[in-house]
């Protein structure tokens, strides 16, 4: 009880990168969905950038229980060595993970097949030019 989960991911092509997520209750109901352009040209930023996002919505949702699931091996990773991480991000990078000290986060990797709805998401975000979000009132 009391844990959301949100399954990120991350899109690019030659000329654009975006990411999504979509989070959900412990009873596994739609509670919010982002999509969101990026700045940078990369499919590993926009990975880490869709991880990012899902703690910083967390915080100002004040969920402090957070299950993020990526199919970013790399981003797993990037949690337990900030080399990985891109020097453009690192700054953002590192201020995510001060907040997620204040939250129980774990980290997981999931399959590309059962990340369907991110990754839907995260190419809505390739054909934006502004933040997308998706939600609708949580009653606890």
């Amino acid at each position: 009880m009391n844990w959301m989960k949100c399954n990120t991911n991350g899109a690019y092509n030659t000329t654009k990168a975006s990411c999504g997520g979509i989070f959900t209750s412990h009873q596994s109901e739609f509670v919010l969905a982002f999509a969101e352009n990026q700045d940078f040209h990369s499919s590993f930023v926009a990975e880490l950038c869709g991880v990012m996002k899902a703690v910083e919505i967390a915080k100002i949702h004040n969920w402090l229980n957070i299950w993020i699931e990526t199919d970013s091996n790399f981003t797993v990773l990037a949690f337990k060595s900030n080399s990985l991480v891109p020097w453009m991000v690192r700054n953002r990078w590192q201020n995510c993970k001060l907040l997620a000290r204040r939250m129980n986060l774990i980290v997981t990797h999931i399959y590309r097949k059962g990340n369907v709805i991110a990754d839907s998401l995260a190419n809505l975000g390739l054909n934006t030019d502004m933040s997308c979000f998706f939600g609708i009132l949580l009653v606890v």
